[in-house]
């Protein structure tokens, strides 16, 4: 097991922010690339969620404890794991434009060992604990957090006995709660877009759901309802056409381009803003929600972030930071300009980590062309799993066939296979596929 050492440095080559799928699988290819790196990942959490596994909680397919494993188990080998949570990051200075670091929140400016000018030499990330940590090149891969108050009364909403959410590894065992007792009534699926991580699986309770309610008998007398605040279930043509034929068949009243403004918990009504304008008050009597996500508080405070978005304010193509050199972006917190999901960091870590190198070198940067995929089920049988590009264009994993089409051996895969490939090879840095475009007009695997 890697520990904390004593002894370790003030400074390292890399600094990975976060322990997710985006923190681990990038410490552990950096190391596979050069075991001389000196790299540390800094994450407090003491348990890691495999994410994708929590949609099969809330369907009542995978038991609770499915999605978890000690983080101390998944640290790579020759990392060091600072266990703490970040408060500011200040970028180095040459990369500022002569000032001496970014805005301090005010609980850092209380504590004297918080009080950390730029260094011209490293990026310098400063911890809960007071630690000063320097990084040559630092990644922002923390994730991003819920936000409950861009919907006012989802917090609310998602912890009563009429709603919940499949994105907090804590509420997934409630969905399957509230969905599986509906036997008659109304069911309410909401899906934003704002900042949210693979939106595209918030139609999976929807789904899963229905075909439970299939298989009891009682699917005629749920009325369902999908609220979607963007155009398409996906932005890929043929996986939209399927979804919206599937939709259709279950019945399901479908409104697009909508904004969900709130959520009344007591009286059980979603407030929608819809196409065209007017509102819809929609009353349920069961509620899903794939809510709106931001940026840590730390990193707006650190003078980092888009101010529309919260998100890292990089460049979607290299990874790098707009403004600041050697500070890079990964996973749900970075500025992807397509949806982010956890198999778009296949790509991703493969191209960063070789990004890293050539800025330090001079070699060309590699580009990530914003690769995306979705899986979704379209029953507890078969799924789908929609690839798509920045640009909108299909991408096949395989040549001779597009998987935007259910099939059983998908189903298998994502519920099954999948989940040890996650464990033991990608948190591992293995099975990484660059799919990097080397010239502005052409793709190159």
């Amino acid at each position: 097991m890697t520990g904390v050492r004593e002894d370790r440095p003030q400074a390292y080559d890399v600094v990975v922010v976060g322990g997710g799928n985006a923190g681990i699988s990038l410490a552990a290819f950096l190391r596979s690339q050069d075991a001389r790196r000196t790299i540390a990942v800094v994450a407090p959490e003491d348990t890691h969620v495999y994410r994708p596994l929590l949609s099969y909680v809330g369907a009542g397919m995978a038991h609770p404890d499915r999605p978890t494993r000690p983080q101390s188990s998944l640290i790579p080998r020759g990392c060091d794991w600072i266990r703490d949570a970040v408060t500011r990051v200040v970028p180095r200075a040459s990369g500022t434009s002569g000032t001496t670091g970014a805005a301090t929140p005010a609980d850092a400016a209380s504590d004297p060992r918080a009080r950390v000018d730029a260094d011209p030499d490293h990026h310098t990330v400063v911890t809960a604990g007071g630690e000063v940590i320097g990084a040559v090149d630092l990644v922002l891969c923390p994730g991003t957090v819920v936000d409950w108050d861009a919907i006012p009364g989802s917090r609310e909403a998602c912890r009563s006995a009429y709603g919940s959410t499949n994105y907090t590894a804590e509420l997934a065992p409630h969905t399957w709660a509230v969905l599986r007792d509906l036997r008659r009534g109304r069911a309410l699926f909401l899906v934003s877009n704002r900042n949210t991580p693979c939106p595209g699986v918030g139609l999976k309770p929807l789904f899963l759901a229905a075909d439970h309610w299939r298989r009891t008998g009682c699917l005629d007398d749920i009325d369902i309802t999908l609220v979607l605040e963007d155009a398409q279930p996906f932005g890929l043509d043929r996986a939209d056409d399927r979804l919206r034929d599937e939709l259709r068949r279950l019945g399901v009243r479908l409104h697009t381009s909508a904004r969900i403004e709130s959520i009344d918990p007591d009286d059980r009504l979603a407030r929608i803003a819809v196409a065209g304008g007017g509102h819809l008050d929609l009353p349920y009597d069961a509620m899903h929600l794939a809510p709106p996500h931001r940026g840590h508080a730390w990193l707006v405070e650190s003078g980092l972030t888009d101010p529309d978005t919260t998100l890292v304010a990089n460049d979607p193509s290299t990874l790098e930071h707009r403004d600041h050199p050697g500070l890079w972006a990964l996973g749900d917190a970075a500025t992807l300009e397509t949806p982010s999901s956890g198999g778009g960091l296949r790509p991703q870590v493969p191209v960063l980590s070789h990004n890293i190198l050539a800025r330090r070198s001079g070699a060309t940067f590699l580009h990530y062309d914003g690769y995306t995929v979705a899986p979704i089920p379209l029953d507890r049988r078969r799924l789908m799993l929609a690839e798509r590009l920045r640009d909108g264009h299909e991408y096949r994993t395989f040549s001779a066939f597009s998987l935007a089409r259910p099939l059983r051996a998908l189903m298998f895969f994502d519920l099954v296979v999948q989940p040890p490939v996650y464990w033991h090879r990608l948190l591992r840095g293995k099975g990484l596929d660059p799919h990097e475009d080397t010239e502005p007009a052409g793709r190159s695997l």
